[in-house]
């Protein structure tokens, strides 16, 4: 039932795509294929976007980044329709070269068309006011200079967050240099000087 719930939101994804193939120069926010959130609840993805209440075009970003894990083909299967479409030229491929994945750009076309307006907006959406971004659900790779051509991704974390709805602490590494500890003991236990004590319950 989830996996049917989960392929309605890339159904969406899908005709947000082919609507703006079509309709390059209409505006995303009022012209494209619209979208509400209750449709979409009952499991944990739609409740993620849901309860953080995501935007029209946060929730495309979304969908867009997690479409290599859950339905890599997407875009694929839509070049096969319409392979002059200038998308295709906006997005990464994988390294066999059959794939085409998301990239800063793809969506700045997606959101923006061929408006400038438009897709300099789609740009904002990429910057630390973004709620993918504060949450560390959305990264973006620094592969090239040009930040536009940078693919997109979820992070593993929250990847498991919100599709399955379970918390995985990181492990030990060079990006992660703690591990966490287990004990018995409490925080009363703990004998430090007052002012320490303090700071570490304000956290």
């Amino acid at each position: 039932m989830e996996s049917k719930k989960i392929q309605q939101l890339f159904t969406y994804l899908e005709e947000v795509i082919v609507w703006r193939i079509n309709n390059p120069s209409q505006d995303f926010n009022t012209e494209s294929p619209g979208f509400s959130t209750s449709d979409h609840e009952g499991f944990p993805l739609g409740d993620y976007i849901s309860e953080k209440e995501l935007a029209r075009h946060e929730v495309v970003i979304l969908l867009m980044a997690l479409m290599p894990k859950l339905d890599p083909a997407l875009l694929r299967r839509i070049y096969l329709e319409v392979p002059n479409s200038v998308l295709f030229d906006l997005c990464s491929t994988n390294d066999s070269g059959r794939l085409f994945l998301p990239t800063v750009e793809a969506l700045q076309f997606i959101l923006g068309g061929s408006c400038i307006a438009g897709r300099l907006q789609a740009l904002h959406y990429f910057d630390d006011s973004n709620i993918l971004l504060k949450e560390n659900i959305l990264k973006v790779s620094n592969q090239n200079e040009n930040a536009v051509h940078n693919k997109i991704d979820v992070t593993q974390e929250a990847f498991n967050r919100i599709l399955f709805g379970i918390e995985l602490l990181p492990k030990m590494s060079n990006d992660f240099p703690a591990e966490q500890l287990n004990t018995r003991r409490s925080w009363s236990d703990l004998i430090l000087p007052q002012s320490t004590l303090n700071e570490l319950q304000s956290i």
